[in-house]
């Protein structure tokens, strides 16, 4: 599947980019940075798939889309950050419509309807074989942190603070719950409302006042009740 990444923004276009390159099977991947470029790529260029940013000056994402042929318009996905669009978007029978920062879940989701719409089916998204890297926004760049070098995760209100391996830390604007949906199945574990742990990194689990994990590193964070049955599971113990 030959891709092509429609954005004015370069740090937006540069971070999609390396979401298809390091989840996603594609052929070919291109981008252009204005309209007036794009459409020259899509009318010299045979691209089945366009991630489509809607915002951009001189013309739009829908502007774009009105100037192509309708016999050889390539499948479309909006990127917006913005949702008041999504509607005008599958008007025009857009594929899906990500709103950004886009995780690496809802853009795997949406490859598999590209490759279902488009009768690629041996261009899904490919998951098993993926590097494990969570892709997130700190507010000026986005960020590929390896699952490996994570050690925690501690909510701080609508933020997350993420703690690594070389004792350092960020903080990320994505609430706790969607980075544990991100990590699911990937050896993370919520052991307590406001945290989210690595189960690599943990060296003993305290029943003592309340409960608490040490990790290697020696910081110390909380189990709750709630969560130690399931904790309990993929600790193997009771």
């Amino acid at each position: 599947m030959r891709v092509l990444i429609v954005d004015d923004e370069p740090e937006a276009a540069e971070y999609l980019l390396q979401l298809l390159e390091s989840h996603c099977k594609a052929e070919f991947t291109d981008v252009a940075h204005n309209g007036a470029e794009a459409l020259e790529k899509l009318n010299h260029g045979s691209f089945e798939l366009v991630f489509l940013d809607i915002q951009m000056p001189s013309m739009d994402g829908f502007e774009l889309l009105s100037a192509l042929p309708a016999h050889s318009r390539p499948g479309v996905i909006f990127t917006s950050a913005h949702t008041e669009y999504a509607w005008n978007a599958y008007q025009v029978d857009a594929i899906d419509y990500l709103a950004k920062p886009i995780t690496v879940a809802a853009l795997l989701k949406a490859m598999q309807k590209a490759a279902r719409y488009l009768q690629f089916p041996d261009t899904a998204s490919e998951v098993t074989h993926a590097p494990r890297v969570l892709s997130v926004f700190d507010g000026h760049d986005y960020q590929f942190l390896p699952h490996d070098q994570i050690m925690r995760i501690e909510a701080e209100g609508s933020y997350a603070r993420i703690f690594l391996k070389n004792n350092t830390s960020t903080v990320v604007s994505k609430r706790l719950r969607l980075l544990e949906q991100e990590l699911q199945n990937r050896g993370f574990v919520r052991c307590h409302r406001s945290h989210l742990v690595n189960l690599q990194f943990i060296e003993r689990f305290s029943k003592s006042q309340g409960g608490h994990l040490t990790l290697q590193n020696g910081d110390l964070v909380p189990v709750s009740g709630g969560y130690r049955a399931d904790l309990g599971k993929h600790l193997n113990v009771s």
